[in-house]
């Protein structure tokens, strides 16, 4: 079992479903009564989902999008909840698409390491694409309480497909959107208005924290480490167990081999051995 997450506290519970609606294309809102599990987990962490089907063994892993206090969502009186937002990508997540609310899940987390923040930071970068924006939610509104300065740029396929666009227009101080076909802010891929953001190191971030499909988190992750900010990249990985003991997430770092699930899902970007970490071998 790794050690950088496995001293902090666990739930393994069942949770009810309080709601599970499409809030994009393929794209679900999960709202779980799961208060033990949501006091405990922080920003950048996930859970390991049990659907309860006989021939879907291995749980899904889904990061937290937010928690909602009690008695604060949608005026009713629940205790905790626990907020995930995920795709429709395979049977599983299929499957889960179709759930209402009443049933009853299988949880297990809060798992992996949270958004490392610096004590005296003063201006954050946010950089997402697609539903990797969901894992940065969470550490916007962190950032945004403490009094940082937080620049979200945030890419998609489509208008639709730039997940929770709202509520980081409302969180961060200032957002910037694109998307592949111009149907929203800028047209192009995330890195054309983040390249743009870093022109000459004009803006002075203290730290870069980027979640999206991988090849947009190294192209994002190499722009910001040009600019000297020290950056941080959230991968994804099939996790079958969460706890660092299957080995089935392990990638190559500069600190030797390191699993996802329990020395990350955060990683310093430097760290990661992008080219050998795209090999099929562990991907």
């Amino acid at each position: 079992m790794c050690k950088d997450s496995s001293k902090q506290a666990k739930v393994v519970c069942e949770a009810r479903i309080v709601t599970n609606v499409a809030v994009a294309p393929d794209t679900f809102s999960l709202v779980l009564d799961a208060a033990e599990l949501a006091e405990l987990v922080q920003p950048g962490q996930f859970i390991e989902l049990n659907l309860h089907q006989p021939d879907l063994v291995l749980p899904r892993p889904i990061s937290v999008y937010q928690t909602h206090a009690a008695g604060t969502y949608d005026d009713g009186s629940y205790g905790a909840l626990l907020e995930l937002r995920y795709q429709v990508m395979g049977e599983g997540t299929r499957r889960l698409s179709t759930m209402t609310a009443g049933t009853t899940l299988g949880i297990f987390g809060p798992l992996g390491i949270r958004w490392p923040v610096p004590e005296e930071v003063k201006s954050a970068l946010l950089v997402g694409g697609g539903i990797g924006s969901a894992p940065l939610a969470m550490l916007a509104q962190e950032l945004t309480t403490r009094g940082c300065e937080v620049t979200m740029v945030q890419g998609g396929r489509n208008s639709d497909l730039l997940i929770a666009a709202d509520l980081f227009a409302v969180t961060c101080h200032k957002h910037t959107l694109a998307t592949d076909d111009g149907s929203r802010g800028f047209e192009g891929f995330v890195t054309d208005p983040l390249q743009e953001l870093l022109k000459d190191n004009k803006s002075h971030f203290d730290v870069a924290y980027i979640c999206g499909p991988e090849p947009m988190q190294e192209a994002c992750s190499k722009l910001c480490e040009a600019a000297g900010i020290v950056t941080y990249v959230s991968l994804e990985r099939m996790m079958a167990c969460g706890v660092g003991a299957c080995l089935t997430c392990v990638i190559p770092t500069t600190e030797g081999p390191r699993g996802v699930c329990c020395h990350g899902p955060i990683f310093n970007s430097k760290e990661v051995m992008w080219d050998e970490a795209r090999s099929a071998r562990v991907h």
